[in-house]
C-alpha cells in the first residue's frame, strides 16, 4: 500500500479501497494551502479543496457560524 495511491484489498467480500499516507506532509499541505492566499475565483485554496471532497457546503455552514466570536462569548460566560 505504499506509494499514495489506492490499492485494492484482497480478501473481503465488498470492494475495499486501501492507501498509505504521510500524515506529516499531508498537514503541511494543509498549512500551505491554508497561507496561500486566493485562488481565481476570489476564494481561498482551502475553500477550492473542501468544495473538491464534497465539504464546501459543510465549510459554508461553519463560516456562518462565526466560531471565533463563540468561542470568545463562550470563554467570557465561564471566566
Amino acid at each position: 500500500m505504499s506509494g499514495g495511491a489506492p490499492v485494492a484489498v484482497e480478501g473481503t467480500e465488498l470492494p475495499l479501497w486501501g492507501m498509505e499516507i504521510d500524515v506529516e506532509r499531508a498537514r503541511a499541505e494543509l498549512r500551505e494551502m491554508g497561507q496561500a492566499g486566493t485562488s481565481v475565483g476570489g476564494g481561498s485554496k482551502v475553500d477550492d479543496f473542501m468544495s473538491g471532497v464534497g465539504l464546501g457546503a459543510l465549510q459554508e455552514q461553519l463560516k456562518d457560524l462565526r466560531l471565533g466570536v463563540l468561542l470568545v462569548a463562550s470563554h467570557l460566560r465561564s471566566a
